[in-house]
């Protein structure tokens, strides 16, 4: 272009951009008209174009985009020898880029990575200078492997990638020192975004800081982001693992158990037992948590394909060859909640890649889990004898059909002490024959215990996945059986002290002394609500000693109820994926009512010292529960409060039951009993009535409300219904013609309203003939207002609702008082209880 030409920017850019079609076309269909390119010298052009400041962005970029173009298309072997001869290529690599300008940049790495793809053998030598060593595609990509952008890390590992693979003696001399310097990066850049992962959680300890009204805490979206992130570098690990070259694997096993694994094992081989997510002295703090380091540890377990990392990994973390243990069986037996969930989930993943895969599995000469389901519940009862087949039998295929009983039938709930967790585990130890050839079984079991005897610490999907590995474990269905025996005694003593803390609310209220502070405000108001319904049944049959004793059982039951419709509805899931869960990362926020006591009564838990910090900043805290309870679903956190505990209690009592009755291809008879108390009709369905049915009324909707919603229901006032009771439900159903009656054969009704019997109130308004009726269920509480034709109906309906749901709940509460009560060792005093129950297990 001579100097006196003027320059038009748009008009050069076009020119290129049509220069190029041309000379794609022309490298096909034409070479004469390639070779007239080639004859001008435009490489020349187009470089000096590139390299002089003085030409605007938009120039250049087509500039470079042209020359990409070219790489990716061009398909004679001269064609793409003369692009990249003279070193053109070169000096355009090395040029600087300013990274602001996203455009110019974004096509310069599209340029790198071309350039990568056609690197091989015969075209390295355009870019390697074998005098000077200089290569400046490879040194301008290693610059840019810790580029913020993910897309430009991309596009610099993939030339980093493709140069190491090839096998030139004078590009392996180069690669020799080269290498060691991509990996020593790589490792130094997996590490810093460890540390910034574990910052950005910790974030969620640091109650101080946070104002109640004002929170900034990254997302759970943003922290996965995260997490993925060093996930992509994992993978790149892997890549470099099986780069062509001797030296390579051994160099990069080096860097990385010196910058990153020694770093992270260290960490949980010297976890301070007192250290607390909470803690304000951040000297002290590590600047990886526990909960980060197992997460990382797991990712990485799961997504390695090295040989040499897999020895890393096993020695580092199995290693018991010291007197104190492994690493991994000494967090199992810890009492940190946090650390307890990760390491978990790390057993886990150490399962599912094979790194125990030479271990000893627990399962004895007795039938396992493979093969046929029926030759096995067989074989099963075969290698029982006689005796232990009765008490199995007896325990897990019960016979759960309650009829009503008699009030003065119901027992006293005596408070019991849990029992000791080296008793538990050492006695459950004796009951399998090669669990001293495993260390994880004792560690393993610990964990159960903590998980069942703490459930304000537990998460309820890692509750699952322990048993999941358990069950990995201990392959002898007998020993499973005899296991899962166990856990669920264990599990008897909390649900039986959580109906002890029911009756003495019950006993408070028979006294008159109710004490909202010391009562709950959940147990109060369901206990309120069930001596509401007992009294009027009581105030008839003059047995209100029998129903202050019901009254625990009843509270226990509408509960469980609740709890067995949630875990019907819940679909088993596979538990690999919690091995992506960046909720995991988070302190567990245990209930903080939990935290007063815990802190009251001096328990020997450790971090429970520095929970002062959660008490004197309790308005943060609370802000950031409920800032983590909108994202993160309640199986994968600690409960938040009393009800979430109950919860948890409830739902693993009935999840070990499931597992045991499973393993014996059995249904469990108490939660299918449970679920009958259900609603078996639902809203939208149609219901025929028929001239057998008496239990129906007629009546009138008026208004209705949810009592904890500001919404409505979507019924016009006016609306004629029929109210049919049955033992377990209240349906009001759309009457349609009034003057048709409802009897009539092939008439069919649809349910407007279904409610659960057990839950359901009724009372005579201030009108004769109008009616109140609340379903107080816990998820969707409801009101409605009634009327009827005439004062009598209105009074049998109320009357009939009352005895019913008193009925209802009855025999809900004598189903409960079974289930509590199936050990006779439940019965005993105190200082009894901590060597009797154990006794029984040895006896069965």
């Amino acid at each position: 272009m001579e100097e006196s030409q003027v320059f038009y920017p748009g008009a050069f850019v076009e020119a290129l951009r049509e220069l190029t079609e041309v000379l794609i076309w022309s490298d096909k269909n034409a070479e004469s008209v390639f070779d007239n390119f080639l004859e001008r010298s435009m490489m020349s052009t187009l470089e000096r174009v590139v390299t002089n400041a003085e030409f605007p962005s938009a120039v250049k970029v087509q500039a470079i985009q042209c020359i990409t173009m070219m790489l990716q298309n061009l398909t004679r072997k001269s064609s793409i020898y003369f692009v990249c001869s003279n070193n053109h290529l070169n000096r355009i690599i090395s040029i600087f880029i300013d990274d602001n300008d996203e455009e110019l940049f974004s096509i310069y790495v599209s340029f790198l990575r071309s350039l990568a793809l056609r690197l091989n053998e015969d075209t390295v030598q355009f870019f390697f200078e074998r005098e000077t060593r200089a290569f400046p595609l490879f040194d301008r990509a290693s610059k840019l492997l810790a580029a913020p952008d993910p897309m430009v890390r991309a596009a610099a590992r993939q030339v980093v990638i493709s140069v190491a693979q090839l096998n030139e003696p004078a590009i392996k001399n180069f690669l020799r020192d080269a290498l060691q310097e991509v990996f020593r990066l790589i490792s130094t850049l997996l590490w810093s975004q460890i540390k910034s992962l574990a910052e950005a959680a910790a974030e969620y300890g640091n109650v101080e800081r946070h104002d109640a009204n004002e929170l900034h805490l990254m997302s759970i979206s943003t922290l996965s982001a995260r997490l993925e992130d060093i996930v992509d570098d994992m993978f790149y690990i892997n890549d470099l693992f099986l780069v062509p070259h001797d030296f390579a694997p051994f160099c990069l096993e080096c860097v990385l158990e010196e910058v990153v694994i020694q770093p992270l094992l260290m960490l949980l081989e010297n976890l301070p037992c007192d250290l607390c997510c909470f803690s304000t002295n951040r000297s002290f703090t590590p600047c990886v948590s526990a909960s980060v380091a197992l997460s990382v540890l797991t990712r990485w377990i799961l997504l390695n394909k090295s040989e040499r990392l897999q020895r890393l990994f096993k020695e580092g973390l199995l290693n018991s060859s010291a007197s104190h243990g492994g690493v991994m069986e000494r967090l199992l037996k810890s009492e940190c909640a946090e650390v307890l969930s990760g390491v978990v989930v790390l057993l886990k993943a150490m399962l599912t890649s094979g790194l125990l895969e030479n271990e000893n599995k627990l399962g004895g000469n007795c039938p396992t889990t493979d093969g046929n389901e029926t030759d096995n519940e067989g074989t099963l009862e075969e290698a029982l004898d006689e005796k232990e087949m009765d008490v199995v039998t007896d325990f897990f295929n019960e016979n759960w059909s309650i009829e009503p009983e008699h009030e003065d039938s119901f027992p006293p709930l005596q408070p019991l002490s849990i029992i000791p967790c080296e008793i538990f585990v050492g006695r459950m130890s004796q009951q399998v024959e090669n669990a001293v050839r495993s260390p994880w079984f004792h560690g393993l079991m610990s964990a159960l215990y903590f998980f069942i005897t703490r459930p304000a610490y537990t998460r309820f999907s890692v509750f699952e996945m322990a048993l999941s590995v358990l069950m990995d474990f201990v392959k002898c269905r007998r020993e499973r059986v005899v296991l899962f025996r166990g856990l669920l005694f264990l599990c008897l003593f909390i649900v039986r002290r959580r109906a002890v803390t029911c009756a003495e609310s019950s006993a408070l209220r028979q006294d008159g002394n109710v004490n909202s502070a010391s009562t709950p405000a959940a147990v109060a108001s369901t206990i309120s609500n069930s001596v509401a319904t007992t009294t009027t049944t009581d105030n008839k049959n003059n047995k209100s000693a029998g129903a202050w004793l019901r009254t625990p059982y009843e509270v226990v039951f509408i509960k469980l109820e609740h709890v067995s419709h949630e875990f019907g509805l819940r679909e088993e899931k596979l538990h690999g994926n919690l091995s992506n869960e960046a909720s995991f990362l988070l302190p567990l926020l245990p209930n903080l009512e939990f935290i007063r006591s815990e802190r009251e009564r001096g328990s020997n838990i450790p971090h429970v010292n520095c929970w002062d910090v959660v008490l004197r900043n309790f308005q943060g805290y609370t802000a950031v529960q409920k800032s983590v309870a909108t994202v993160v679903p309640l199986r994968n956190r600690a409960a938040h409060d009393q009800s979430e505990e109950e919860r948890s209690e409830f739902l693993m009592w009935l999840t070990i039951r499931h597992y045991a009755h499973k393993m014996l291809n059995r249904e469990d008879g108490f939660l299918l009993r449970l679920r009958d108390y259900g609603v078996r009709h639902h809203v939208g369905t149609t219901v025929s009535l028929s001239q057998s049915n008496k239990m129906y009324f007629r009546c009138e909707f008026v208004k209705g409300r949810f009592l904890f919603g500001a919404s409505s229901p979507r019924v016009a006032a006016g609306t004629a219904m029929c109210m049919l009771l049955s033992e377990t439900e209240v349906l009001f159903l759309g009457a349609g013609d009034a003057l048709r009656p409802v009897t009539d054969r092939g008439v069919t009704l649809c349910v407007i309203f279904a409610l659960q019997m057990i839950y359901v109130q009724a009372l005579v308004s201030q009108s004769p003939f109008s009616v109140i009726v609340t379903h107080v269920h816990p998820a969707s509480p409801l009101q409605l207002h009634i009327v009827f034709r005439h004062r009598k109906a209105a009074a049998s309906a109320v009357n009939m609702i009352t005895e019913l749901s008193s009925l209802c709940r009855f025999s809900g509460a004598a189903l409960v008082c079974r289930a509590l009560n199936q050990y006779r060792a439940l019965h005993m005093m105190d200082e009894e209880v901590s060597k009797a129950p154990m006794n029984s297990f040895n006896n069965a």
